[in-house]
């Protein structure tokens, strides 16, 4: 929420600048915005210095309630991974060239939430409920967990991707069918993961 206020002042402090024009009755450049000035060097001189300014591509804009887009064809997520006791879930917003799954898992890799090998097969968004279904190496990563792993592996990914879409509502399947995984059966949608 913080972000939000600061990118929301970062635009509103542009959008300020831009409405100043030039200096010295000079015209704002067609592409943004031009200032003028003296700057003095350190040895003394004088140099008259002429800015061309582009207008910031920054925009704060909301996806699906979830997302935000941080600059023209980025956006940021909330990445849910499992804290140092892995007992619970630590949090990071990281952003991305795009929202796809496929993206999603890439940056959940990263944390070690799914393997790396793991693909998406098929993703379909309905609103409040999703259906993920991803490739055998993801069950085989959460079956060779206790519970305390599982919980975190599977819950960083439901969590992740309800925020991601803002939705409820999360089935993940493996290679089209419901799984399990020795301690639980992955057959209903998931909710989020406290």
């Amino acid at each position: 929420m913080r972000k939000r206020r600061y990118l929301f002042a970062a635009a509103a402090l542009c959008l300020m600048l831009a409405g100043c024009g030039g200096t010295n009755g000079n015209a704002p450049a067609e592409n943004g915005n031009t200032q003028e000035g003296n700057v003095q060097e350190p040895n003394g001189s004088t140099e008259h210095v002429s800015e061309t300014k582009e207008p910031a591509s920054e925009t704060e804009l909301s996806l699906d309630g979830g997302s935000e887009m941080v600059e023209e064809g980025f956006v940021e997520i909330t990445l849910y991974y499992g804290n140092a006791n892995a007992d619970g879930f630590d949090t990071e917003i990281v952003t991305l060239s795009e929202l796809t799954p496929e993206n999603i898992i890439a940056a959940l890799a990263q944390k070690d939430v799914v393997p790396e090998e793991t693909e998406v097969l098929s993703f379909s968004d309905g609103g409040e409920q999703l259906t993920l279904d991803l490739s055998a190496e993801f069950e085989q990563f959460v079956s060779n967990y206790g519970t305390a792993g599982e919980y975190v592996s599977v819950g960083g990914v439901v969590n992740t991707f309800l925020e991601a879409y803002d939705a409820e509502y999360l089935t993940i399947l493996v290679e089209g069918n419901a799984w399990s995984s020795g301690h639980a059966d992955y057959e209903a949608p998931l909710g989020r993961f406290e």
